[in-house]
C-alpha cells in the first residue's frame, strides 16, 4: 500500500462572463471540492478486485472501493464526473448566473512531474 498527496486542477470555460463579471465564483468552486474531497481524503482507495483482502482491519478507518484500478487517470476521470453533476446542480440553483459555465477538464497531480488529465472531449479516429 502507498499513498499520493494529490494536487488537483479543474478548468471551466463559458462563452462570457456572467453578470458578477466570473465565469465561477471560487467559493462556489471550493464548495463543490470539499465535497469530493471529504469522500476521498485520507481513504485507503482499492480497485475491486483487492477490497477483501483489506476488509476488516481495525486501523483502515475509511476504506473506499472502486471498480477501476484507482490510477491518476481514473481519478481524473472520477472526479470530473463527479464535478460535472455538481455544477448541473448548481446551475440549477442560480440558473440565471450559471448558463454557460461548463467544466473543462480535471487534472490529477500525482507527483510533481506526473499527472493525467480527462475532458469529455471525444476523439477523432
Amino acid at each position: 500500500i502507498h499513498g499520493h498527496s494529490y494536487l488537483v486542477e479543474v478548468f471551466f470555460t463559458a462563452p462570457s462572463l456572467g453578470p458578477d463579471d466570473m465565469v465561477i465564483d471560487f467559493g462556489w468552486v471550493s464548495i463543490m471540492t470539499q465535497m469530493i474531497r471529504l469522500e476521498w481524503d485520507h481513504a485507503l482507495i482499492l480497485p475491486e478486485q483487492l477490497a477483501g483482502q483489506y476488509r476488516g482491519i481495525p486501523s483502515l478507518k475509511k476504506v473506499v472501493v472502486f471498480v477501476e484500478n484507482p490510477t491518476a487517470e481514473v481519478m481524473a476521470w472520477r472526479i470530473y464526473s463527479r464535478m460535472s453533476t455538481l455544477i448541473n446542480s448548481w446551475k440549477e440553483l442560480e440558473p440565471h448566473r450559471k448558463a454557460g459555465v461548463r467544466l473543462e477538464k480535471v487534472r490529477v497531480h500525482e507527483t510533481e512531474t506526473g499527472w493525467a488529465e480527462y475532458d469529455d472531449e471525444e476523439i477523432d479516429g
